[in-house]
């Protein structure tokens, strides 16, 4: 999924969980340790998350983004929003709930890097916010910042 459906859903969950009182929650995750892109692509990989990216880094990516999806009930979204960033929405999730979420992509990642010989130095730095009242998308996303 990419990023500006990932908003457009992002703010319909967001009125969801309002109008029904339910929990929800988002984490951001970065990818740490690829390799940059070329200077002149980096300003273009910001909006478009396979600009300056290599081939391997794009498939390294691709496969990072299929074990994360698998660690997700069927329901939750996830979407890569910039070239080393991904997102995932988990409705009717509690923060705490979420955090069995981040061990199984965490568990993913370690199999990934296990796998793949050129991972060595990949990490992941995750951040993880619940809905509060009268939050909006930008909002929870600041909140969800990874430190």
């Amino acid at each position: 999924v990419n990023a500006l459906y990932f908003k457009r859903r992002l703010t319909e969950e967001i009125q969801r969980a309002d109008r029904y009182q339910l929990a929800m929650t988002v984490i951001l995750i970065d990818v740490l340790g690829l390799p940059d892109p070329p200077t002149a692509d980096r300003q273009a990989s910001d909006t478009n998350p396979t600009a300056g990216s290599s081939q391997p880094v794009d498939k390294l990516l691709a496969k990072l983004g299929l074990g994360l999806s698998s660690t997700l009930r069927g329901h939750d979204l996830i979407a890569r929003l910039r070239r080393s960033r991904f997102a995932v929405l988990l409705s009717h999730t509690s923060k705490q709930d979420a955090q069995a979420v981040i061990e199984r992509v965490k568990a993913a990642a370690s199999q990934l890097k296990a796998s793949a010989d050129q991972t060595e130095s990949l990490s992941l730095r995750i951040g993880c916010a619940e809905l509060g009242p009268k939050m909006n998308s930008e909002g929870l996303l600041a909140r969800a910042e990874p430190l």
